[in-house]
């Protein structure tokens, strides 16, 4: 332990104590006060924005250069620390491998896609982000067991200080040349934050897997929604056993699995949605579920009997797959939508797709039209319409013209496929990005750069109150470096040296390098 005092772990305790707040030894200390909170323009946000999507590209990496094992407070500075220093690599060695990994095929050719169009520049070094420099210094934390694969962290000491330089961020010719005054006018910022979590406050869980622990996002969140549900002091929910909520039941094909999934959404069946998501991308979800699953049942059940209706009648599906990965599209379907509401006119709308007919009912007057007559339906119901200006509209498709290729993104786990909406959200993003052209961004430059002028104004922008108590320095902006931290990992203070030698590539950067490529 980090701390110079030893928690209580998840074994001391009583059954019937683990539905309750896990108590540590340590002394009970205050909650931490309010964050101050510095006004950055939103225009300067917009920098901080686009890089944390950069750095999800790192997260993206396959941990496979880290030590075999270490402890759930290491687990936490390691994220901490690589956070300081604007070392995205190291916070993908952090960041547990199910949820890691699901970024490697999506937003890694994300983040090449805007360095093709030039949002990012060709010097994005993802093991060292220029612009962002920081330390972490007296890190000290305590933890308690939940489970034998997770843990939960309180911080209870550490300083934790940053430089933010936006001329120096590894931005490209589209943000710099339209963001150039922001940038020169923003300046360096200093920001030193506390480390220290209220005893009664949220933790950070980490998880393990192959020996070793990781940071957690998913199950950091699941876990403080479990300890949020209760009165303080006490969880309304026991901790969940692994694959205790939803279970994860996948289907045989990637088709199969997209299939079921939508009409699973169509039916409102919240249960069947989360089982068929992957385990290994969202298995807090699947663990956590049995905390609301039934009173979202019972919320689905009382408000939409009788009263909704949909089906897609004759669907037909199609695939393409990259080893573990599919992308499923649908070819064709029919679509049957029903709606009735106390007091509010009955409607359904009926979609063959075999000969492109429309069906539309209201309060009991039904027409259908085909082909390029459904545009028509608007002037059958009193609806203005300029006909031709919508057939002209029907037939752009993507970017001038260009179709990008988007569909279901489905993966295979454990033999069984599985339908992941975070893969499907960020590969449908990237498909666009594909079909732009340098081209196409000079033809709209313009458009792109008065939407940016006119995000003017200030935002607020706050650190984590359970963090600690941050401050801000506007200083020299040429002023961006920190002398080494030389404490040893003993002492439990990570050292600020971002300094990369020109032959310690690791393997997680060969994996992203061949990624790309």
């Amino acid at each position: 332990m980090s701390d110079d005092t030893t928690p209580m772990s998840g074994n001391d305790l009583p059954d019937d104590v683990m539905a309750a707040d896990p108590p540590e030894t340590s002394p009970a200390d205050p909650p931490s006060p309010p964050p101050k909170k510095g006004n950055v323009g939103k225009k300067i946000g917009i920098l901080v924005g686009v890089l944390a999507i950069a750095g999800g590209g790192a997260f993206a990496a396959t941990q496979l250069s880290g030590p075999k094992s270490n402890t759930p407070e290491e687990a936490v500075k390691d994220m901490l620390t690589a956070v300081a220093k604007g070392d995205v690599i190291g916070m993908a060695e952090a960041l547990a491998p199910g949820e890691r990994d699901v970024m490697i095929d999506s937003f890694v050719p994300m983040i090449e896609e805007m360095r093709r169009l030039e949002v990012f520049d060709t010097s994005l070094d993802l093991k060292s982000v220029s612009g962002i420099n920081g330390s972490l210094v007296g890190f000290k934390a305590t933890s308690t067991k939940l489970r034998d694969d997770l843990a939960a962290v309180r911080i209870t000491d550490g300083t934790f200080t940053t430089r933010f330089d936006p001329s120096k961020l590894p931005l490209g010719r589209l943000i710099r040349d339209n963001l150039e005054k922001e940038i020169d006018q923003a300046g360096s910022q200093k920001t030193v934050s506390k480390l220290k979590m209220p005893v009664d406050g949220d933790r950070i869980v980490v998880i393990k897997d192959g020996g070793r622990w990781y940071f957690s996002s998913g199950y950091t969140i699941a876990e403080a929604s479990r300890r949020n549900a209760g009165d303080p002091g006490n969880y309304k929910f026991a901790m969940p056993a692994k694959g205790s909520g939803v279970a994860a039941k996948g289907a045989d094909t990637p088709e199969d699995a997209v299939k079921q999934f939508i009409d699973a959404t169509a039916m409102l069946n919240v249960r069947r949605i989360i089982e068929l998501m992957p385990p290994k991308e969202l298995g807090a979800l699947h663990d956590y579920a049995g905390q609301f699953i039934g009173d979202v049942e019972e919320q689905v059940r009382t408000s939409t009997a009788g009263q909704y209706e949909l089906s897609f009648p004759g669907m037909q599906l199609a695939s393409k797959r990259n080893g573990d990965t599919a992308l499923v599209t649908i070819v064709s379907t029919g679509i049957n939508f029903g709606l009735t509401a106390p007091d509010a006119p009955e409607f359904r709308a009926i979609y063959e797709n075999k000969n492109r007919c429309v069906t539309l009912t209201l309060d009991g007057d039904t027409k259908k039209r085909c082909g390029a007559d459904v545009v028509k339906f608007l002037d059958d119901f009193g609806v203005p319409v300029d006909q031709a200006q919508i057939e002209d509209q029907l037939k752009l498709q993507g970017v001038n013209g260009k179709k990008p290729k988007v569909g279901f993104t489905a993966v295979k786990q454990d033999g069984k496929w599985f339908v992941s909406p975070t893969r499907t959200v960020l590969d449908g993003m990237t498909a666009y990005l594909r079909i732009i052209s340098k081209d196409d961004v000079a033809k709209y430059e313009k458009q792109i750069k008065d939407a940016i002028s006119g995000l003017g104004g200030g935002s607020t922008t706050a650190a984590d109150p359970s963090l600690g108590d941050p401050t801000f320095d506007t200083g020299d902006s040429s002023d961006t470096t920190f002398a080494p931290d030389t404490t040893s990992v003993a002492d439990t203070t990570a050292a600020a040296d971002t300094t990369v030698a020109a032959d310690t590539t690791t393997p997680t950067e060969s994996r992203l390098a061949d990624t790309i490529a």
